[in-house]
């Protein structure tokens, strides 16, 4: 696996100059104007001092020289790494002395364990036995582990009634044969295990989730159509922006349709990306190496993975654009609580969502930040909103039809990292390991799909020699790969080739 910088690592150097904190000056003037101040101190040492001060100034300048040599060649290394092309086999710039080097979402390798996986599933690997195999007080043992480990604690755990506890209980119990099932259906492939989600009713996992699919041929027409009727139920219910609505569904406010030849979205930071081709792609790729990719998020008991998938695409379609725009992670409660062309925690399109972010713009997380932990997306707190000035625009947005995954890899690589559509019964209890999708409830067109998710990139598992894509899942960090799920590349797993879309800025 390659290292990882932090996203402030990333912004530190390359094509984009580097200014310090509101002084407006650039980093290598601000260093150099230190270092002649510092030599204009020790001149006036000679003047003002006695002799016996000369050992001491010689010192000082000594050292200060030093430094500034040293820093001197890490802005070099620094802007050399971070101007690189993402085919150039480089690594963006070193992450600062005072940040971690390793970025605090990169994925583990596929032997690894997830953090707070109790005893029996240790190191990662299968378990020692198979849950169905628990006497009933190893299994009342295990419940008990679970319920007091605060990772995996709900919102009902704290209060619960007997009645309510029993209810849990048998659930986990139920849940434990599934993951035995996932795993022996698996064959070696994924591996499934005790989640945080290892106590949730079906209805309560389906409620995780929160994307409508529609079928991919004649994915406009089918779209307008929908919407028009739709929108017409929705404005008799609420009466209100019917005339917005009614021009929004006629137009697709802001689509374009894909052309490969012609689209780059990276290439605004990477302009040499718009001649690649697939002979040109590496062996592995990933947008995190170059600073492109929001940290993973939980959207905790809100059905609104669209959401948190378009805010973190737009948030990297945003940076790629310039070379002068930050990493800045963008708002999925304002998609969740104002794009009323979805229903908030329980479920959106992306190709509501994106015209409405065509149309409105995006606020950062920090400005709007996510409130709908249990499952309540809320009023658009509109006094808050109205006149503020959105942190990111995007120019269009587009569908794009994988005709193989070898392409998909070239639209990845060319335009940063894309939002997918994907069968994610049964993802509740992943683990960790390439996923060859034995397990995945798809159908073929939307059928099944149900969950948005990022591709970030693609690797090859060491273990297996299998090669997979990196897939950002919006279900914490404790979850999967630490927050990653692997899908074998040319499978397409549980549908994820079907509903490909991006924003470009």
């Amino acid at each position: 696996m390659a290292s990882y910088s932090t996203i402030d690592g990333a912004e530190g150097g390359g094509e984009a100059s580097a200014f310090l904190g509101g002084a407006g000056i650039p980093e290598d003037v601000h260093r150099q104007s230190s270092f002649r101040y510092c030599l204009d101190w020790v001149i006036d040492q000679f003047r003002d001092r006695p002799v016996r001060s000369t050992l001491l100034t010689l010192t000082f300048f000594f050292l200060a020289s030093t430094a500034y040599t040293k820093m001197t060649q890490r802005t070099a290394a620094e802007s050399a790494a971070a101007s690189s092309s993402p085919l150039s086999g480089k690594t963006y710039a070193t992450a600062p002395d005072d940040k971690p080097a390793v970025h605090p979402d990169a994925p583990k390798s596929s032997s690894s364990s997830s953090p707070g996986q109790p005893d029996l599933v240790p190191d990662g690997s299968r378990p020692t036995k198979k849950f169905s195999s628990l006497s009933e007080d190893g299994l009342q043992e295990l419940f008990d582990s679970y319920l007091n480990s605060g990772k995996f604690m709900t919102p009902y755990t704290k209060n619960m009634t007997p009645d309510q506890r029993a209810a849990m209980y048998a659930t986990f119990g139920k849940n434990l044969f599934t993951i035995d099932e996932l795993n022996e259906k698996s064959n070696g492939g994924a591996r499934y295990s005790i989640t945080k989600f290892a106590s949730y009713t079906q209805r309560e996992l389906d409620d995780l989730k929160g994307y409508y699919a529609f079928e991919d041929d004649k994915f406009v027409d089918k779209v307008k159509k929908y919407w028009h009727s739709a929108a017409t139920e929705k404005m008799d219910e609420y009466n209100y922006y019917y005339d917005y609505y009614d021009m929004f569904f006629e137009e697709l406010s802001g689509y374009v349709e894909y052309k490969e030849a012609e689209m780059c979205g990276a290439c605004g930071r990477y302009p040499d990306l718009e001649d690649a081709e697939k002979s040109d792609l590496p062996k592995s790729f990933d947008w995190r190496e170059f600073g492109a990719v929001p940290a993973v998020r939980d959207q905790c008991h809100c059905g609104a993975s669209y959401a948190f998938a378009i805010a973190d695409n737009v948030a990297a379609a945003w940076f790629l654009a310039r070379s002068n725009h930050h990493l800045t992670p963008l708002s999925p409660q304002y998609l969740a609580s104002c794009d009323y062309y979805t229903y908030g925690c329980m479920g959106g399109w992306f190709a509501a969502t994106f015209p409405f972010v065509h149309d409105m713009g995006l606020f950062k997380e920090e400005f709007y930040p996510f409130d709908s932990e249990g499952g309540k997306a809320g009023w658009c707190k509109g006094d808050m909103v109205d006149g503020a000035q959105p942190d990111a625009l995007i120019t269009s947005w587009t569908w794009i039809p994988v005709q193989s995954e070898e392409k998909m890899k070239l639209a990845l690589v060319k335009n940063g990292p894309l939002v997918v559509g994907v069968s994610a019964k049964n993802l509740e209890f992943y683990d960790s390991g390439v996923d060859a999708g034995a397990n995945c409830e798809y159908s073929g067109s939307s059928g099944g799909v149900d969950h948005a998710m990022l591709v970030v990139g693609w690797d090859v598992d060491e273990e297996t020699k299998k090669e997979h894509w990196i897939v950002q899942n919006s279900w914490g960090n404790d979850w999967g790969e630490e927050g990653f799920w692997y899908p074998e590349l040319g499978k397409n797993v549980c549908g994820l080739t079907g509903h490909v879309m991006t924003a470009f800025s």
